[in-house]
Parts: structure tokens; C-alpha cells; sequence
């Protein structure tokens, strides 16, 4: 089973290696990211956020916000259950591939280049989500300016769902690394953090996608990113205080009778006033 909390942000360094390397990062490059990440069950996850509405959401969900969207693998199942998508993404390679892909599979999704930390949007959501622990803020200023935009964007009572977000557990933050197959090529993902500010718990954060296919020399791209990453407590004290959302629950690997567990995919879910 592959658990991962975290993904590395949006700055590419190339490290000078015995391998070929790229100079565009792993988000100017998302078929490799799609491969890397593909391990991701968007059926069941999408079933999971169903029962999570049913259950604590203030009304019947039609609007769907997905932030740092990347390739946007959630899409075409939430689509296809009859929700109206849209996924707010940084990188244009990103917005471009998963156009792409949407036009050749004929679902309708729409897409946002903006920065999580601050945006606006013209329409109201009925639920937002953020996977994969792709919160990329590095101050609580910054954090306070992303729940202010998602605020606004989302309606009393929606759920806001962020996976892999915040520290449940001492230790939590560590070296992982995977590897996954497609047509031949194997792609390995390494996963490594280093504390950078303890007093602020600044992470540098560092992605590196090992990519091998039999007729070419490996290929190795590398990204990096400074992250603040709260402790649950310390992030709930901080939603308290800021007043726009509450707590709602929190869950493990998509399991809605599943409190947080250690080692595990773990969810926290807000509900905005």
C-alpha cells in the first residue's frame, strides 16, 4: 500500500547527477506527474466526499471547487456523478494537459490559473477540496489570506476538505518514496523534507521523480518548497480564531468511520460559517 501526505511545490532546482536531467520542473511536465501519482482512486475518493455531504453538508452539493488542482484526476468522476467542476491550478502546463484530457474524454470541467493564497472567483461553490497536503503557505499571514478567498468562494455551510494538510502525529513529516509503472517506463518518487525554521516549523520540502524507460538514460526532475506545516492543534486554534470555518471532523484514507490514524492518508474537514 503507498501512503504519501505531501507534495512538493512549484520551484524547480536540477542537481547536477550521473543521470540526464530537466530543466522544467515536475509541474511543467504533468504526464510524468500523472504516472507518479496515479496511484490515487478517484471512485472511491469521490464516493467518500458523497458521504461526507450527505452527512454534514448545510445542503445538496452541485458546485464543486478543487484547489491546487494539478492534473485534475478527480474531474472526470465527479462529472460523471453529475457535479459541476472547477480546479484552480498554478501551472498553465497543468491547466493545458487537463484541458486536454477533458476534451478528448468530452466531459465539461473548467479551470483557474490563480494562486491558492489569494484569489476570487465570480461564482459560489458548495464544496472545495485540497489533496495531498498541497497547502502552500509559508506564514500564518499567507494562511489566513487562502481561508479568506476560500471563504469568500464557498457558501455558508459548505465543507472545506483538506487531506494531508496538517501534523496529527509526532514524526508524521518523512522520506517516502514509490514507484510506479506505465507502457514499459518506470517512474520512482522520492519524497524528502528537511526542517528549515524549527521555531516556525518551515519545511524545506524537496520532490525528485527518477524517470526510466528501457530505450533512454533515466531522466531526474527535482522541485523544491518552503511549506509552514501546522500541528492539528495549533491549526485549529487557528481556524477558531480566524472565525471563518469550523471544525467538523477528521478522517482516515477516505474512510468516513475512520478517525486519523497514524501513517495514514488523514483528513481534516472544515465547515464554513
Amino acid at each position: 500500500m503507498i501512503r504519501i501526505h505531501i507534495i512538493a511545490g512549484r520551484y524547480a532546482i536540477v542537481r547536477a547527477t550521473s543521470f540526464r536531467t530537466m530543466s522544467l520542473g515536475v509541474y511543467n511536465n504533468p504526464k510524468y506527474y500523472d504516472i507518479a501519482f496515479s496511484f490515487r482512486d478517484p471512485i472511491r475518493e469521490v464516493a467518500f466526499f458523497e458521504r461526507l455531504t450527505k452527512k454534514y453538508s448545510r445542503f445538496k452539493v452541485r458546485n464543486i471547487l478543487e484547489l491546487a488542482a494539478g492534473n485534475s484526476p478527480y474531474a472526470r468522476e465527479l462529472v460523471r456523478q453529475g457535479y459541476r467542476y472547477v480546479g484552480l491550478e498554478l501551472s498553465t502546463a497543468m491547466i493545458r494537459f487537463a484541458k486536454v484530457q477533458a476534451r478528448q474524454e468530452k466531459f465539461p470541467a473548467s479551470y483557474v490559473c490563480a494562486d491558492m493564497k489569494r484569489f476570487a472567483l465570480s461564482k459560489k461553490f458548495d464544496f472545495a477540496f485540497v489533496l495531498l497536503g498541497s497547502l502552500y503557505v509559508k506564514s500564518d499571514a499567507e494562511l489566513k489570506s487562502h481561508l479568506s478567498s476560500v471563504s469568500r468562494v464557498l457558501r455558508p455551510g459548505a465543507l472545506y476538505v483538506l487531506e494531508g494538510v496538517v501534523q496529527f502525529f509526532p514524526g508524521e513529516i518523512r522520506r517516502q518514496s514509490w514507484t510506479m509503472t506505465n507502457g514499459g517506463g518506470r517512474i520512482t518518487t522520492t519524497y524528502t523534507p528537511q526542517l528549515f525554521d524549527k521555531s516556525n516549523n518551515i519545511w524545506q520540502e524537496k520532490l525528485s521523480l527518477r524517470i526510466a524507460n528501457p530505450a533512454k538514460k533515466p531522466t531526474i526532475i527535482e522541485h523544491r518548497e518552503y511549506k509552514k506545516r501546522y500541528r492539528i492543534k495549533e491549526f485549529l486554534q487557528f481556524i477558531k480564531h480566524d472565525g471563518r470555518f469550523e471544525y467538523v471532523g477528521d478522517f482516515s484514507n477516505f474512510h468516513l468511520s475512520s478517525r486519523a490514524i497514524r501513517g495514514a492518508r488523514n483528513i481534516l474537514v472544515l465547515r464554513r460559517k
